[in-house]
């Protein structure tokens, strides 16, 4: 115990506290135990110190909202179609998604339409994502019965039929398709 006392009493603080006199240093050079009267301001350089801080302080205020949104502007989902293979009778289609925003996706499915290489439609079918947890990346695969895949020209994604939390609660739709970003690997466009 007494050695731990005079190791305390060995060691040097400096305090920062902002007084009548601005910024200052408090106890600079003095044990940690026990510092010198609270109204004593040692003042170096007070005018520069001051602005400063005034720059510093300023600056974080006026940065702060925008890091905020800067946060909010990336949350959501992105997709990727990332590959396309032809199977036999059809076409399987591979897609990596990650979820960006604070909280799990518990599932989502997506109405999606198959176009040909002409732009027309070929059909309408739900794609079920399943669960998205946050900042996971997660491949979802799909095969398309009678569907070959050199005649597949595009992908779009329609919406959200089914867009729930990781409690199975029901999540406002632009949870799944607001802030959705879309690209593609491959030959067939990934739209939205």
């Amino acid at each position: 115990m007494q050695k731990a006392n005079s190791f305390a009493a060995e060691k040097q603080s400096v305090l920062i506290r902002y007084c009548t006199c601005g910024p200052a240093l408090i106890g600079f050079g003095r044990p940690a135990m026990g510092f010198a009267q609270p109204d004593v301001c040692m003042k170096p350089q007070a005018d520069s110190m001051r602005n400063s801080w005034n720059i510093l302080i300023l600056s974080l205020i006026t940065l702060a909202p925008d890091l905020g949104a800067a946060e909010q502007k990336d949350a959501g989902l992105s997709i990727e179609l990332n590959s396309v293979e032809t199977i036999e009778t059809s076409c399987r289609i591979s897609f990596l998604a990650e979820n960006t925003h604070s909280a799990d996706i518990g599932q989502v499915v997506f109405e999606t339409v198959l176009l040909d290489n002409d732009q027309h439609v070929d059909r309408l079918m739900l794609f079920d994502f399943a669960d998205l947890p946050t900042g996971r990346p997660r491949v979802r695969q799909f095969v398309l019965p009678d569907l070959n895949c050199a005649h597949l020209g595009a992908v779009l994604i329609n919406g959200a039929e089914t867009c729930l939390g990781s409690d199975e609660t029901v999540l406002p739709n632009q949870m799944c398709t607001g802030g959705l970003s879309l690209t593609s690997r491959t030959d067939v466009e990934l739209l939205g």
